[in-house]
């Protein structure tokens, strides 16, 4: 039998949780963020005070190896933080930024339509050789967990539409679709989102 167990996450969990986070949004993160896609995750989870920070993730370890992990906030965060991210992102690309800027208001619009009762799934990923141990679904209850601790009354997330086997597992623990929205980083290159929300009341 093996032993399941979360913990905050640290900064030198990068490595792998650049993998994971990228795992939830491979398209998304190569139109946002180019071929440097995977170090510029990296360099922000090692931030503090951004939306991919270590300080917002919490890590499943399987036999001591990390196996998934769960980025997620409330709305205040992205509120509080949101800035501080496009700042960070900045500072990581120049002189180049004024590309990544137009890429980071389109990215906005992804999270635009949350609200004060959210608690919002940024990213959930877990490894491959991992599946089947409900590593997934202890990532939710965490989730479920800390929502009711803060006073919120829905988890919600964007998950990209063809991404069939996320949808199912999000279905299965009783999320639903709200919407559908597209994001158009030109050139013939979009990602389509699902809205889902699971209701806590």
């Amino acid at each position: 039998m093996k032993s399941l167990n979360l913990r905050k996450a640290r900064p030198e969990d990068e490595s792998k949780a650049k993998e994971l986070i990228y795992m939830t949004g491979p398209d998304l993160f190569l139109y946002m963020f180019g071929k440097k896609a995977k170090d510029v995750l990296s360099y922000l989870f090692q931030k503090g005070d951004n939306l991919f920070s270590y300080e917002h993730c919490n890590i499943a370890d399987v036999d001591n190896e990390i196996s998934g992990m769960i980025l997620a906030y409330e709305y205040e965060v992205i509120e509080n933080e949101s800035k501080n991210t496009g700042r960070l992102i900045i500072k990581y690309y120049r002189p180049g930024f004024i590309f990544r800027v137009i890429n980071l208001i389109k990215l906005g619009r992804i999270i635009s339509d949350l609200n004060k009762e959210d608690y919002y799934i940024s990213n959930l990923a877990v490894f491959d050789k991992y599946r089947g141990y409900g590593v997934g679904k202890r990532l939710i209850d965490f989730a479920i967990e800390e929502a009711k601790r803060l006073g919120k009354s829905q988890l919600s997330l964007d998950v990209e539409t063809d991404n069939k086997n996320a949808i199912s597992f999000y279905h299965h623990l009783g999320f639903k679709r709200k919407g559908r929205k597209t994001i158009n980083f030109g050139f013939n290159r979009r990602v389509s989102l699902f809205k889902m929300i699971r209701d806590l009341m």
